[in-house]
């Protein structure tokens, strides 16, 4: 696992989300959950001619947010936000939801291979960034795919990068 700390600028997404357990039907890396589901149906819009409808920055980047709220810990229930970088969030389809990743502090984790599928969040907080001698700012993070990510087919050859947002 490689780490860094960088700022990054504020992003502007667009995409669809979700919100419960995305793992109550099937675990892990399944396009069976909730997860796998959502990114069939961005798929789905995306390839029908969806992209031709976002003013879309970097079509070669895809955005995955896990937004964790109090009750997360007792329910198991999130958020999960996938999507692309836009220009805009004015006049977007009615199907899409907009998101504004803040800008800022982050440590960017790149993820490659087996690391991929294991407890990386959990590694991340307890033991990553208390070795960089950094704290989280809020409880959400952020995956970003490219080039670099194959498929859930062939995770051994693929590599993702993960953003923790950082107190100043």
């Amino acid at each position: 696992m490689k780490a860094a700390i960088t700022e990054q600028p504020t992003r502007l997404l667009a995409g669809f989300d979700f919100f419960g357990d995305p793992f109550r039907s099937h675990g892990g890396w399944s396009a069976d959950n909730e997860i796998g589901r959502l990114w069939q149906r961005w798929g789905e819009y995306w390839y029908s001619g969806g992209m031709a409808e976002l003013p879309i920055k970097d079509p070669t980047a895809c955005y995955e947010f896990h937004i964790y709220h109090p009750e997360t810990l007792q329910t198991g229930e999130f958020e999960v936000f996938i999507g692309v970088e836009v220009t805009q969030l004015a006049d977007l389809p009615l199907a899409v939801v907009g998101k504004t990743l803040p800008g800022g502090r982050y440590a960017v984790f790149t993820l490659a291979g087996e690391e991929i599928t294991s407890d990386w969040i959990w590694e991340l907080d307890h033991a990553w960034l208390p070795k960089l001698g950094v704290q989280r700012l809020t409880t959400f993070s952020v995956q970003r795919y490219d080039e670099r990510f194959k498929s859930v087919e062939n995770l051994s050859e693929s590599e993702l990068e993960v953003y923790i947002p950082l107190l100043p």
